[in-house]
């Protein structure tokens, strides 16, 4: 984990601000994150302080999270170690859960249906109504992918579902460029895994093709 290799170096005011984005973040390890954070701050607190006095590791933090690296060390130089654990705990991870807590009975159905060897079918339509909810209900582009990513770990062979996500990196990515490098990918592992003479290789080689001269012919 990133945050145990800057623990290492000690760069701690870093950790705190790694800490407390992974905090908001709707894992489904929310617990143990929170957990981590508990006993950083109590080996490392006195250290942390110390560091965002300092401004020790101004230099590593990408400029995009410079608006919660202010929040935070405003509220670390405001507050004693317990008071800055229960204002994260009651303002940001009660909200992860509640985030996770919305997610599960997604996860839950794809954990029945890989329990119950249910049919690659049932499982796509599970992935495509956990994906829809990540659009739809909340409007999560980025975590939509993930799902998209996590599905085709067992329905890469499903075409159609791989178009699917093809289409997603375009209109809702925007993403031209990995577009393509999918294709090509999708293409050299067609014909370099599936028999020569199998109908279905042949199927989904054409149809690959075509799409592929589809999404090139709207980009002219």
């Amino acid at each position: 984990m990133y945050i145990d290799f800057e623990t290492l170096l000690l760069n701690m005011d870093y950790v705190n601000l790694l800490c407390y984005l992974a905090i908001k973040i709707p894992l489904l390890d929310h617990e143990l994150i929170i957990s981590k954070y508990s006993s950083i701050l109590d080996a490392f607190y006195d250290t942390i302080l110390e560091n965002v006095k300092s401004g020790h590791s101004d230099g590593l933090i990408p400029e995009r999270y410079t608006e919660s690296k202010k929040k935070l060390e405003k509220l670390t130089l405001e507050a004693d170690r317990h008071t800055l654990e229960k204002f994260i705990r009651e303002s940001e991870y009660v909200r992860t859960v509640d985030e996770v807590s919305q997610r599960m009975p997604f996860e839950d159905a794809l954990k029945q249906i890989y329990q119950n060897n249910k049919s690659l079918d049932e499982e796509k339509q599970a992935w495509l109504k956990y994906i829809d909810f990540e659009m739809k209900s909340k409007n999560e582009p980025q975590r939509a992918r993930l799902l998209f990513e996590r599905a085709l770990i067992s329905l890469d062979s499903d075409l159609h579902f791989w178009l699917e996500y093809v289409e997603f990196i375009q209109r809702v990515l925007k993403d031209n460029a990995l577009v393509r490098a999918k294709f090509e990918s999708k293409r050299t592992l067609i014909i370099n895994t599936a028999p020569s003479q199998d109908p279905k290789r042949m199927n989904d080689l054409v149809e690959l093709l075509l799409e592929n001269a589809l999404f090139e012919e709207e980009q002219s």
